[in-house]
């Protein structure tokens, strides 16, 4: 029998499991279990501080809740505890946790900044635009949207198979759905024996590759675009094709902030964060060197300190994001006003690290 190309490229990437089994989750304790739902409420919540186990049972808590709250519309669609959490330590293992940054702990952080996004902006009009489906395609997207990371992208064959556009992206949401067609959701996948389902993994594919961030401009665009419809009350809700495209906005308008959340988180937590990845591109950095490939500063040990990596990422790339959502989702202002805050710091970081120099020299 031929083996399926997807099946090929999985068994390449695939790394070794990290966590083994449901017995594990045994051990949390009833305390811990309402600590860590406390947590994932929390703007401050950090996978950094959290064991495996914990993160397993976030992903778990937000999921089941997701169950409960739209019990009567996701009826259809309710898993066992057991079933679940076989999906979530498969998803986990699907990981190469040994990458500082792209991992289970930066999954588990970005699903928890969609949920903290879609609680927050609960009572919006613009939310009356999701429905209870795109809610759960939103929060899996967002567990599985790095799935098989390689941490190191350097000459990645998979760039053949996905003719160079989106390349990660497109395999991630190709992995992500091989794990969904293993466990429950096989006939969410199948949407020509099942088109009520069509949206739903439409979703999911739309929030994982808008997630490339050299599309990151375009996106934004699409964002200020819809911005102007909002203002101008030109946005169309009535007809079936416009709402959707709406609604596909909103939640990459939704996934893009949650995937560069973490430099909103306050200061500690996202300094965190960037040593994390700031390691990961010199281990990238490192194998350019070996291989005698150019790279670029961002990836060679001492060539960008830590506070102007930050301080060029949240000024040019993320707050001109969250800018523009704060204007269409007002409850994430908060984000904006963090990145702002973190700036600050980070300034007067690069200026004390500054003053030696300075005072040698004279």
């Amino acid at each position: 029998m031929v083996e399926r190309l997807s099946d090929t490229i999985l068994k390449q990437y695939t790394p070794q499991p990290t966590i083994e089994g449901r017995l594990a989750m045994s051990s949390l304790t009833s305390e811990r279990k309402s600590f860590l739902q406390g947590f994932i409420d929390d703007w401050n919540f950090s996978p950094l501080e959290l064991y495996d186990i914990d993160l397993v049972y976030c992903v778990f808590y937000m999921l089941d809740q997701t169950f409960q709250r739209y019990r009567t519309q996701l009826e259809s669609l309710q898993m066992t505890n057991d079933a679940l959490y076989d999906l979530i330590f498969d998803v986990c293992n699907s990981y190469h946790n040994s990458n500082p940054y792209h991992n289970f702990r930066h999954a588990v952080d970005v699903m928890q900044s969609t949920w903290y996004f879609l609680n927050s902006i609960s009572s919006e009009s613009m939310s009356l635009l999701l429905r209870p489906i795109d809610v759960l395609a939103l929060l899996m997207a967002a567990i599985g949207h790095d799935v098989g990371h390689p941490g190191i992208t350097t000459a990645t064959p998979l760039a053949v198979v996905y003719n160079d556009k989106s390349v990660l992206e497109s395999y991630h949401s190709m992995a992500f759905f091989n794990l969904l067609r293993k466990h429950y959701f096989n006939a969410m996948i199948d949407i020509k024996s099942h088109p009520e389902y069509k949206d739903f993994r439409k979703i999911i594919v739309q929030s994982i590759l808008c997630t490339d961030m050299s599309c990151h401009q375009e996106y934004v665009e699409s964002f200020k675009e819809q911005l102007k419809r909002i203002e101008s009350h030109t946005m169309d809700l009535t007809d079936d094709a416009s709402r959707d495209k709406e609604r596909m906005i909103l939640c990459s308008i939704i996934m893009k902030c949650a995937d560069i959340s973490n430099c909103a988180r306050p200061f500690e937590n996202a300094k965190s964060w960037a040593v994390t990845l700031a390691e990961e591109f010199f281990i990238q950095g490192d194998l350019e060197r070996e291989l005698g490939i150019p790279s670029v500063a961002i990836n060679e040990r001492g060539k960008v300190s830590l506070a102007d990596f930050q301080l060029s990422f949240m000024r040019n790339v993320a707050l001109g994001l969250y800018t523009t959502v704060d204007e269409i989702l007002p409850p994430l202002k908060f984000c904006a006003e963090n990145i702002s805050r973190n700036i600050d710091i980070w300034t007067s970081v690069k200026q004390q690290a500054m003053i030696p120099y300075a005072s040698t020299s004279k």
